[in-house]
């Protein structure tokens, strides 16, 4: 079935000890600011400004640091079949998206599209 998707999101997963300080590098790295104080992040920050996507986001986690990115689709299911047959395993659904392993390990979130210029930013898989 045809759709479209997109790189969206890069991700930057940070233990909460090192979270501050990792919202503070990043936002001089890439010349962006943060969406708001990095206590008040439950457990989502944006890096606002610098232009072109990827969004950038860090969000808080119990876990070893580590980054994943997220895809956006105008149909999930479809970007999921699509990500399976090029190598992926699913780990599981989450609200309105699916949670994915690359061949490495690493995560990929299938997330619907959500932005006004998705039509013309996008890739159409036929």
């Amino acid at each position: 079935m045809p759709h479209r998707s997109r790189l969206n999101t890069v991700v930057i997963d940070v233990p909460g000890t090192r979270f501050a300080a990792a919202v503070a590098f990043w936002a001089t790295a890439l010349g962006r600011r943060p969406s708001k104080d990095p206590g008040a992040a439950q457990p989502y920050l944006a890096l606002e400004g610098g232009g072109a996507p990827p969004d950038v986001v860090l969000q808080k986690i119990d876990e070893a640091a580590r980054y994943h990115v997220d895809i956006a689709t105008d149909d999930v299911e479809a970007e999921v079949r699509r990500l399976e047959a090029a190598g992926a395993t699913v780990v599981g659904p989450v609200e309105t998206w699916v949670v994915l392993r690359d061949p490495a390990g690493l995560f990929v979130c299938v997330i619907p599209a959500g932005s006004d210029d998705f039509e013309t930013t996008s890739t159409l898989w036929e």
